[in-house]
């Protein structure tokens, strides 16, 4: 079975992205699109207080981006994953991000 997803620019409706930017920039839309869904279902469930949830979404992607990034270049070590994820949960979790 093959997954097929259709993409097409809404500039032009090409179904080719233009450049590798614009690939990344989808991908990075469409990934937070996911997580600010998690963070409205949070927030529906009274689990998750923070107020400015489209910062926070943003927050999580480059602390994630961060973690893909070094463990390509160099590496990256189990604890050191498991630290920046229990980071990621105290930031989902704590005030800062209410207004």
């Amino acid at each position: 079975m093959t997954l097929s997803l259709k993409w097409r620019c809404s500039k032009c409706s090409a179904t080719q992205y233009h450049s590798e930017r614009d690939f990344y920039t989808e991908q990075y839309s469409n990934t937070k699109s996911v997580i600010l869904e998690l963070l409205k279902f949070g927030q529906a469930s009274n689990a998750i207080t923070a107020q400015n949830i489209d910062d926070l979404a943003d927050s999580i992607m480059f602390l994630f981006e961060g973690l893909r990034s070094k463990a390509i270049s160099s590496g990256i070590s189990p604890e050191l994953a498991e630290r920046q994820l229990d980071f990621c949960k105290r930031m989902i979790f704590s005030n800062i991000f209410s207004r």
